[in-house]
């Protein structure tokens, strides 16, 4: 029995339908049913119906390959007679009728059906997207209708004008959506990946021998980050269509002005050293002695000044005195390339003699990948600092969130709440996903 083309039967449904039906009649349940299951396609632009897995070709289509070989074997050109049907269905299960075979004879001199010429130009289109963003090129939806005009020629698929309703069914095939550019990097920069790649890993072998050697308590990674006087979230829910997103600050000057906070973690027992080192920013780079004795104190906290708000050599010595009392006999330090952690002779100056220590540098440009604190540990204290400021301007309470002392009290208390137990985890997998 041949196959039954259904575009003849739709044909003859809406002959009957026009001879018995106006036009002023309302639609009935089945013509509403009928809608939802037929979808009529564009006549120039028929989208090839997606698989649910890309790579694998669906049991009951046949791409054009298979319809060559399928029409090869059937005119059997080496003897010029042609096969019987039962022989090329025992070859081809996808071959239903003779019919077919002819259909699929005359795709194969057009050089492919009209789907499957729009599944060529998919993958064209497709592979020179792939193409530019190995580079990385930035692509835009304009790019994406040149290269399919472009292949259309070569193609020979008329008609075809790559309208936006293609490139979204092209984007949702391949799965791509518009992103944010997060950095530019050249070709030098890339070139240098697979070196950077091999010092990471090289560099993660090396404190997993350390760890293995002295055990995981000896093991301690530390790291500052930059904080605004008024640290407010980013993005916030508004009406689609708003021009201007706007949201309330205390002090626009706070905004633009940060300090430096210090954090040092270890995938042992302690988890975190039990102090927070802050440097503020003063305009004579210390605290005077009105300040000091004023000031918010709290024994989890040590805070200190400079001009700019960042940790000097200076502020990193002091640091390393507060640091290594809590150390015991071992102590392996994972530090980033800054470069004022090499100065191992002043170091040397204020280390118990009694401490065995020792620094692994992580190599440069690769701090975002394997050390622990960027990893996973700073975006969630951030994230939470972020959180509570954000409540205080959400319930009008009266605090005004830039000024030193409630902000000195916010990093106390949060850093109280993440030595409990639940949070302790963050750190166990933040040390799990670095060295």
């Amino acid at each position: 029995m041949e196959s039954v083309n259904p575009l003849n039967i739709l044909n003859l449904l809406l002959s009957d339908y026009e001879q018995h039906l106006q036009l002023s009649d309302s639609p009935s349940e089945s013509d509403k049913m009928l809608k939802t299951l037929i979808e009529e396609p564009s006549s120039h632009e028929l989208f090839a119906p997606r698989n649910p897995n890309p790579k694998e070709a669906p049991n009951q289509a046949a791409d054009f390959a298979c319809k060559k070989r399928a029409v090869g074997y059937w005119t059997n050109v080496s003897s010029k007679k042609r096969r019987s049907l039962a022989s090329v269905q025992d070859k081809f299960r996808k071959v239903t009728s003779t019919r077919q075979l002819r259909e699929w004879r005359n795709h194969v001199r057009e050089g492919g059906s009209r789907i499957d010429k729009l599944k060529a130009l998919r993958l064209e289109t497709g592979e020179k997207f792939f193409l530019a963003k190995q580079k990385p090129n930035v692509v835009k939806d304009l790019d994406i209708q040149q290269w399919a005009v472009t292949a259309t020629r070569e193609i020979g698929l008329s008609g075809f004008t790559a309208s936006p309703h293609w490139v979204r069914k092209f984007k949702k095939y391949y799965n791509l959506c518009d992103g944010k550019i997060t950095k530019f990097v050249t070709e030098k920069y890339l070139k240098k990946v697979p070196d950077r790649k091999k010092s990471a890993k090289e560099c993660v072998a090396d404190v997993g021998e350390r760890i293995q050697a002295y055990g995981k308590h000896c093991r301690w990674n530390a790291d500052q980050s930059g904080f605004e006087y008024e640290m407010r979230p980013g993005r916030t829910l508004d009406f689609v269509g708003a021009k201007h997103v706007l949201a309330l600050t205390q002090s626009q000057n706070s905004m633009t002005h940060s300090y430096t906070v210090r954090i040092c973690v270890s995938p042992g027992v302690r988890k975190f050293l039990p102090v927070l080192f802050i440097t503020l920013q003063k305009p004579k780079g210390i605290l005077g002695p009105l300040v000091k004795k004023s000031m918010f104190k709290a024994s989890n906290l040590c805070v200190t000044a400079s001009t700019s708000g960042k940790m000097t050599k200076e502020l990193y010595i002091k640091w390393c005195e507060v640091f290594f009392p809590h150390m015991n006999q071992h102590c392996i330090f994972l530090a980033d390339s800054w470069s004022t952690f090499p100065d191992q002779e002043a170091v040397d100056e204020v280390k118990p003699e009694e401490l065995e220590y020792e620094m692994i540098t992580i190599p440069p440009k690769v701090t975002g990948q394997i050390q622990p604190l960027d990893v996973l540990l700073l975006r969630m204290y951030k994230r939470y600092f972020r959180k509570v400021s954000n409540w205080i301007f959400l319930n009008n309470q009266p605090v005004q969130v830039h000024h030193r002392d409630v902000i000195l009290k916010m990093h106390s208390l949060i850093l109280l709440d993440f030595l409990t137990s639940l949070l302790k985890l963050g750190i166990c997998q933040g040390m799990s996903t670095g060295p």
